[in-house]
């Protein structure tokens, strides 16, 4: 099976018919192919070279747009970022280290937020990988207030720490975890953050 005719099945349009161009293209908000609706014994004699790179160029462009702009059930970042908080990382530290707003991060642990960008998610897993066992510095008062507040909001709404998340099911809609909060001390204080690359639009989720 050609690419495009590898494209048409993936789209649900293609019904194994070898003349058949369909719409599958137009289903799947693609640009249709040259041969749509014609013979395709005949169609390529009658179609340009250029004709067809435009269309290719057309369906990589789209393809592209459409993959950045999906969106994703905010469920399993809503509660990484909840069990960072149960460990004493308040939201304003999470923002930080994200470069994003705060009231994002707020929202999004609130529950308020159903959908997250696909860059988002992605920075929300660094981060809870990096941090997921740690707890923040408390050197300072302002530290061990913000660190104190983090762990009762945690406790107030049963939000567990990592230890307490099924990581086969966090990303499936709907997941809530069986436990609630522990105290949990971590086994050392949280390096500073490093993206692995640049947060780039991660910081548009609402």
């Amino acid at each position: 099976m050609s690419g495009h005719a590898d494209l048409r099945a993936a789209a649900g349009g293609f019904n194994g018919s070898r003349w058949s161009c369909l719409t599958a293209e137009s289903q799947a908000g693609l640009p249709a192919h040259p041969y749509a609706g014609r013979d395709p014994r005949t169609a390529s004699r009658r179609t340009g070279r250029t004709t067809l790179t435009t269309w290719r160029y057309q369906h990589m462009t789209t393809l592209f747009v459409v993959s950045a702009s999906a969106r994703l059930d905010a469920g399993g970042t809503t509660w990484r970022l909840r069990s960072l908080i149960a460990m004493g990382h308040d939201s304003s530290r999470i923002a930080r280290a994200m470069n994003v707003r705060p009231e994002a991060i707020q929202k999004l642990v609130r529950g308020d937020t159903t959908t997250v960008s696909p860059q988002f998610r992605d920075l929300a897993c660094q981060l809870w990988n990096a941090w997921w066992d740690k707890r923040p510095p408390e050197t300072t008062r302002s530290e061990r207030r913000a660190a104190s507040a983090a762990r009762r909001r945690a406790e107030r709404n049963s939000w567990p720490a990592a230890a307490g998340l099924d990581e086969d099911e966090l990303d499936e809609p709907g997941y809530r975890p069986f436990c609630g909060y522990r105290p949990a001390t971590g086994t050392s204080i949280a390096p500073d953050f490093r993206p692995a690359s640049s947060p780039g639009k991660a910081r548009e989720i609402a």
